[in-house]
């Protein structure tokens, strides 16, 4: 069985986004570690955080942008079905 150092544990950790266990962890074992791999390990949160924020944001701006085309599409149809009814009620 393979034995995984607790700095891989630290790494897995921040790659599934869990960053406060893993500062938790790190805080904790930050003698185990030396102080590159510290220093490297916060660098890869603030790194990973940032990212995380900059997908969310941009998740948000696409949410918004298509519920406003699904708005002036509704309005539309709206449009479209109320000059049928304008026009057949004409004729």
């Amino acid at each position: 069985m393979a034995v995984i150092s607790m700095y891989d544990k630290i790494k897995d950790l921040i790659s599934r986004n869990d960053f406060a266990t893993a500062e938790k962890l790190l805080e904790k074992h930050s003698s185990d570690l030396n102080e590159q791999q510290k220093n490297g390990l916060r660098d890869l949160i603030a790194e990973q955080r940032s990212k995380k924020q900059k997908d969310a944001l941009k998740r948000d701006r696409r949410l918004r942008r298509r519920g406003r085309w699904q708005v002036v599409w509704a309005i539309e149809k709206g449009l479209f079905i109320i000059a049928t009814i304008k026009n057949k009620a004409k004729s």
